[in-house]
């Protein structure tokens, strides 16, 4: 019986490690693609690899909604992002374009600025 409730345990606790829940997180990316008001994200830190994806011929990448004030990020620009639970696009107009994606990973992020983090 105990070693039913130990791999029990064990098997509890990995699935928990496999799917975090990332907001809040802060992390150092660069910017792939952009269109639209959408945009797909390289992650920059090994550390949190496992939180984006081989797509669109990238690896560690995934895909988000830029705000009104995030347009201006050029590609390969190196900065940070907060995950976050809910999307707040602004006050801008986004046209109605589709930015092709072929992966699963999609969070919610927030450009962080140096003095925010």
């Amino acid at each position: 019986m105990k070693r039913i409730t130990l791999i029990a345990l064990l098997a509890l606790c990995l699935s928990c490690r496999e799917s975090p829940n990332p907001e809040g997180l802060i992390l150092e990316v660069s910017l792939v693609e952009a269109f639209c008001g959408q945009a797909i994200l390289k992650i920059e830190d090994p550390v949190y690899y496992h939180l984006g994806e081989s797509a669109n011929g990238e690896e560690n990448v995934f895909f988000t909604m830029l705000t009104c004030d995030d347009m201006d990020i050029q590609a390969e620009d190196v900065f940070h992002v907060k995950l976050v639970g809910k999307y707040e696009p602004g006050d801008c107009v986004v046209c109605l374009g589709l930015l092709a994606y072929d992966g699963d990973k999609r969070y919610n992020a927030v450009r962080v600025y140096e003095e925010e983090k």
